[in-house]
């Protein structure tokens, strides 16, 4: 009994694939702004260094993190990482149409979070959306409306993101009454 245990034993040990290779040389594709060395740095694979796929994983993990890329994949070819990604574009200009007041767009632009010269992502565009109608009625507009466009810049891989606000009636409080005589 004890020999058939441990034959299973060494069959079950031996059989397990771990996949983990030594990296001699790292290759990336599809970079246009982002330099090699920047991804490689984010990325945090060196040449040389033993990597799992936990590893790489977490390499994906990081490279989308930065927000530069919409489409990360990394793959081991005969111990040669290869990185293809693809770039988000960059926030041009960034206009509001709509508003004259300058406070009113000053204090959007402070609550947003793309900002010119950002990378888009459409995941915090939509949270902008949110944000500005949270600054629009904390200013009193209650039922404005709010939109986003882009316009691409095929020329130089930008684009112009244009918010355009309905701002509707501020509300007013003309009176307030109190009934009863206990506070």
């Amino acid at each position: 009994m004890r020999k058939y245990f441990f034959s299973i034993l060494v069959i079950i040990l031996f059989s397990v694939e771990l996949k983990a290779e030594i990296i001699n040389k790292i290759i990336i594709k599809n970079n246009d702004r982002v330099s090699e060395q920047t991804i490689i740095n984010f990325s945090k694979i060196k040449v040389g260094d033993d990597v799992s796929d936990k590893i790489l994983n977490n390499s994906i993990k990081e490279l989308y993190d930065t927000n530069f890329f919409s489409d990360v994949s990394i793959k081991i070819e005969k111990n040669t990482l290869i990185i293809n990604v693809t770039e988000n574009k960059i926030v041009q200009s960034i206009v509001i149409n709509g508003i004259k007041a300058k406070k009113f767009k000053e204090a959007i632009f402070d609550e947003i979070k793309l900002t010119e010269k950002s990378p888009y992502n459409e995941f915090l565009a939509s949270k902008d959306l949110v944000l500005i109608k949270e600054v629009l009625i904390a200013q009193g507009f209650f039922f404005s409306e709010v939109s986003s466009s882009i316009i691409n810049n095929e020329n130089n891989n930008t684009i112009d993101l244009v918010y355009d606000i309905k701002m509707g009636d501020k509300a007013l409080v003309k009176n307030i009454q109190f009934t009863g005589n206990k506070i």
